[in-house]
C-alpha cells in the first residue's frame, strides 16, 4: 500500500510538470534596423521594446526640438508618430522655407521663421531666442510674437514718433525715447530712430534679452 502511494503521487509530480512547463516559442533571427520583440521582427526606432506599428504615439508629444519634424501638411509632427503613419495628406500649408518646429510645453508646434525684418502697418513678426539680437523697421499698429515656453509674448507697436514710441504689452503701456534702453518683459528694446532718417514712417528698433 505504501508502494502504491508513493507511485502515485510520483506520478502526479511528472503529469503537473509536464502540463505546467512551458518551452515558449523561439526566438526570430531579424535582421537590422528589424529587432526580435517576442515571436516577431519589428520596428523600435524609439527603443522602448514596442512594436512601432502596434503602439499609439502622441503625434505632437516630445521632450526636445529634436523629437519633432516639419509636415508641409499637418505641421510640426512627432517624429517617431511620423514614421508609423506614412500616409498623410498632401498640401503645403506649412512650406520648409517659412516653418520650423520647436518643442514647446511639451508639444511639437510650428513657428513661422523670421524671413524679414520691415514690417508694414497691420503686419506682425514672430521669432524666438535664437533670433536674438535682431534690428525691426515697425511701422504703427505692427506686433511682435515673442515665443516663449510658456507661450508669445505679445507687443504692439501703438505710437510713432521722431523722437519716442510707445508699445503695448499685454494691458501695460510703455513709452521708449530715442537711445533710450527698457527691458519690457522678457526683451530688452532700444529705439534708435526712423528710417527714412528725415521722413521715416518705420521706427527702427533693437532688441536684445535683458542682461541678468
Amino acid at each position: 500500500m505504501r508502494k502504491e502511494i508513493i507511485l502515485a503521487l510520483l506520478l502526479l509530480t511528472l503529469i503537473t510538470v509536464a502540463c505546467t512547463s512551458n518551452p515558449g516559442m523561439p526566438t526570430p533571427t531579424c535582421q537590422p534596423p528589424y529587432k526580435a520583440l517576442g515571436s516577431v521582427c519589428c520596428l523600435d526606432n524609439n527603443n522602448n521594446n514596442q512594436c512601432d506599428d502596434t503602439e499609439e504615439l502622441d503625434s505632437k508629444a516630445c521632450e526636445t526640438d529634436a523629437n519633432c519634424e516639419l509636415d508641409q501638411c499637418l505641421g510640426c509632427i512627432n517624429t517617431e508618430w511620423g514614421k508609423v503613419n506614412t500616409q498623410r495628406p498632401d498640401c503645403a500649408q506649412f512650406p520648409s522655407t517659412q516653418y520650423e518646429c520647436k518643442c514647446i510645453k511639451n508639444a511639437c508646434s510650428e513657428v513661422q521663421k523670421l524671413t524679414e525684418t520691415k514690417i508694414s502697418a497691420g503686419g506682425k513678426v514672430r521669432f524666438g531666442a535664437e533670433k536674438l539680437p535682431i534690428t525691426l523697421e515697425m511701422q504703427k499698429d505692427t506686433k511682435i510674437l515673442f515665443v516663449t515656453e510658456a507661450g508669445d509674448e505679445v507687443y504692439t507697436l501703438n505710437e510713432l514718433q521722431e523722437s519716442q514710441i510707445t508699445l503695448f504689452y499685454g494691458k501695460e503701456r510703455f513709452t521708449i525715447k530715442k537711445g533710450e534702453n527698457k527691458a519690457i518683459g522678457p526683451l530688452n528694446f532700444v529705439y534708435t530712430g526712423v528710417n527714412p532718417p528725415k521722413s521715416g514712417n518705420f521706427a527702427v528698433i533693437k532688441l536684445t534679452q535683458p542682461e541678468a
